[in-house]
């Protein structure tokens, strides 16, 4: 999770993600995000968007999420911790691995799109957002 710091300072770091979410509106989701977010609503599930960015970075992430995906989600965070929402029993769809290990030791399932960073957790991994939503719509059968 630390694999930047081989290449760049802290400040350097965080100041080019600050930049991206601050930018976000201007760019589309991952392909089959709207996917994603249908077969979830669709199994009943309640959706929260949860990101480990700054606080003040929320409005912008809502902006984004209203104009970018379908209006089924129920709440929007943003915060420098994501974990005191997970709770037994949830499904958690992240990238971290220290959030994975989290969801997983609190009850949770755990399901992320594979990176290198996350390759070897217990998490349930997928390379595409569709091949997840096609997963999740299998289980429900």
């Amino acid at each position: 999770w630390n694999w930047y710091e081989q290449y760049v300072e802290d400040d350097v770091f965080y100041a080019a993600v600050d930049d991206v979410h601050e930018r976000q509106i201007a760019y589309p989701p991952f392909d089959g995000a709207d996917k994603l977010f249908w077969t979830l609503h669709g199994l009943g599930y309640q959706i929260i968007v949860a990101s480990h960015r700054k606080p003040h970075f929320t409005y912008q992430l809502a902006r984004w999420l209203e104009g970018s995906l379908p209006w089924v989600w129920s709440g929007v965070y943003a915060g420098p911790s994501k974990l005191f929402l997970i709770e037994p029993g949830d499904l958690v769809i992240d990238d971290s691995p220290e959030t994975i290990q989290y969801a997983l030791d609190k009850g949770a399932e755990a399901i992320s799109l594979r990176w290198p960073w996350n390759k070897d957790t217990a998490a349930v991994l997928f390379d595409t957002l569709e091949e997840m939503a096609e997963w999740l719509k299998s289980r429900s059968q």
